[in-house]
């Protein structure tokens, strides 16, 4: 294990190479990124070196029920755990170990992403250029500045991006493609239970999808540097199990929490509602999350990995 810009070095010269038309700032009009595929081959070489053979997905069968309902027509939505940079790059690379069932719900794919995963870096925009994105600017992103000024400016220019993220997002949802959002807005970092909580705003995004589906996932192989540098991140082989859950219709599940959320006199505020959902939200993930790490665990031990999560995630 060591710092992915230090052990694969040697792809950044082809990876810049494949993405060096990609923008370094993000501006309204450059919300929706398509992939990159020169830029995907190399990543792929990275995934193949990290992500062993034992990977796998569990609840296929869901993804292609979410997907023909995309074909259908109806607005599909992805809600998935966050640990890691490599969590799109492994999830599409076991789509196409399934073959061309897998490579056809991969290709349907569109995640909502952060703007600092473009603008952070060079190394890091041509990894995140090999996937179709739309950018945002979550509410997280906010936190911890404590200059007003720039505090305001970055309020205004969020509010800008996330306005068209939104249009866009709607748009793309109907021309089929399934939208996968990451809930909690970051990855997660052990110990720090508060980066595994759904955003506030996420609530407004199941307002306009038709069907949702959950994913859990065990394993990491890129884990966050305490640096907080991206390019530092650590990089170690692993066997990485996505677990989907049973699509489920997003009215029966938005009724589910306003019943949660509803007062004595029936009436239902916003900020409880909000509250709900982010709940609701986490208890699906949990449930998915252990049943990877339980199909996961004995595959370790024939391996003799230890487990990084150790005690750190339920």
């Amino acid at each position: 294990m060591g710092e992915i810009r230090n052990d694969y070095a040697h792809i950044v010269p082809r990876l810049k190479e494949a993405a060096r038309s990609e923008p370094a700032h993000i501006t309204p009009d450059q919300i929706f990124r398509p992939a990159n595929l020169a830029a995907r081959n190399v990543v792929n070489e990275v995934v193949d070196d990290l992500l062993l053979p034992e990977s796998d997905i569990l609840g296929f069968q869901h993804l292609e029920e979410l997907a023909e309902r995309a074909r259908s027509g109806a607005a599909t939505l992805i809600l998935m755990e966050h640990y890691s940079n490599f969590d799109i790059p492994c999830f599409y690379r076991l789509l196409d170990r399934r073959g061309q069932k897998g490579q056809e719900i991969a290709d349907r794919i569109l995640s909502m992403a952060g703007v600092k995963l473009t603008e952070e870096t060079e190394f890091v925009r041509a990894f995140s250029s090999a996937y179709p994105r739309i950018m945002i600017y979550p509410s997280r992103a906010l936190q911890g500045i404590t200059d007003e000024a720039r505090y305001r400016e970055l309020c205004r220019r969020s509010a800008v991006i996330n306005m068209k993220a939104l249009r866009e997002m709607v748009r793309r949802k109907n021309e089929g493609w399934i939208v996968l959002v990451f809930p909690a807005g970051t990855r997660y970092r052990p110990g720090k239970p508060e980066t595994r909580r759904p955003l506030p705003e996420v609530a407004g995004y199941l307002k306009n999808f038709d069907y949702v589906a959950f994913i859990g996932t065990g394993g990491n192989v890129l884990r966050v540097s305490p640096t907080s540098d991206m390019t530092r991140d650590i990089t170690a082989q692993d066997i990485i199990v996505h677990s989907v859950g049973q699509v489920q219709n997003a009215d029966d599940l938005r009724n589910e929490v306003k019943a949660r959320a509803r007062r004595r006199d029936g009436t239902v505020d916003t900020e409880t509602l909000r509250e709900k959902t982010a709940t609701y939200i986490t208890e699906q993930l949990d449930q998915l999350h252990r049943e990877a790490r339980e199909y996961r665990l004995p595959l370790l031990e024939k391996r003799g990995i230890s487990d990084w999560e150790t005690e750190n995630v339920p």
